[in-house]
C-alpha cells in the first residue's frame, strides 16, 4: 500500500492537460496539479488515456490554464479504489469535493466585468492570480472576454475581489463591454463602485 506522505508528485510523469491523449492505457491513479503545484483533482483509472477523452472536469481543469496531469501506475487494478480513497484523503483535492458546475456561455449576452473591477480593487492581474490561484493567462482571457467562467471561478473572483457576483457579471445584448460597465442595469454592482470610490 501506498504511503502518501511519501509520495513525490513532481518526480512523477505527467502532461499537460492539452495532451492529455498521450496519457497511459494502464491502471493509474492521476493527478491534476494547477500551475501553483496544487492537486486540483486526483482519480484512478485502468485506461486514462480513454478516460480524459471526455471528462467530466476537463472544462474546470482547463480554465485554470498550466494544469497537467501526472500519473502513478499501480500493478493491481483491484488497488486502485482504496490507494485513490486514501490520496484524496491526504491531498484533500477541492474538485473531489465540489460538484460539477456549468460555466457562462460565451455566447450568452453576459459579460464579466473582471478587468475593471480588478483596476479598481487596485490589484495587478499577477496579484489576483495568486490570490484565486488562477493563471495570469485564463485571467487576461477572462479579461478579453474569451473564456467561459464555471461559477466555481466566479466564486474565487468574487472572494478575492470582495465583491458579489452581481458586481462582475452584466447583461449586455449589444456586446459592447465598455457601454455594459457603465450600464445601469446592476445596483449591486453601483454601490460596489461607490464604496470603492469613496475609500481611495
Amino acid at each position: 500500500m501506498i504511503n502518501p506522505s511519501n509520495l513525490n508528485l513532481s518526480t512523477l510523469p505527467s502532461v499537460p492537460l492539452e495532451d492529455r491523449s498521450q496519457l497511459p492505457q494502464s491502471p493509474c491513479i492521476y493527478f491534476a496539479i494547477d500551475s501553483l503545484g496544487t492537486v486540483q483533482y486526483i482519480g484512478r483509472s485502468v485506461n486514462p488515456a480513454q478516460r480524459w477523452v471526455q471528462h467530466h472536469r476537463h472544462d474546470q481543469l482547463n480554465e485554470m490554464g498550466g494544469v497537467k496531469i501526472a500519473y502513478l501506475f499501480i500493478d493491481s487494478p483491484d488497488l486502485l479504489p482504496s490507494i485513490e480513497e486514501a490520496l484524496i484523503d491526504w491531498f484533500a483535492p477541492l474538485l473531489n469535493a465540489t460538484p460539477i458546475l456549468r460555466t457562462v456561455n460565451a455566447e450568452m449576452s453576459v459579460k464579466i466585468l473582471l478587468k475593471q473591477v480588478r483596476e479598481l480593487r487596485d490589484l495587478s492581474i499577477n496579484e489576483l492570480a495568486r490570490a484565486t490561484g488562477l493563471s495570469p493567462q485564463y485571467l487576461g482571457k477572462l479579461e478579453r472576454s474569451e473564456g467561459n467562467p464555471s461559477l466555481q471561478v466566479i466564486e474565487k473572483l468574487c472572494k478575492a475581489l470582495e465583491s458579489q457576483p452581481g458586481d462582475l457579471l452584466i447583461y449586455c445584448p449589444d456586446d459592447a463591454n465598455d457601454r455594459a460597465f457603465h450600464h445601469p442595469i446592476s445596483t449591486a454592482r453601483s454601490r460596489f463602485l461607490e464604496t470603492v470610490h469613496s475609500k481611495r
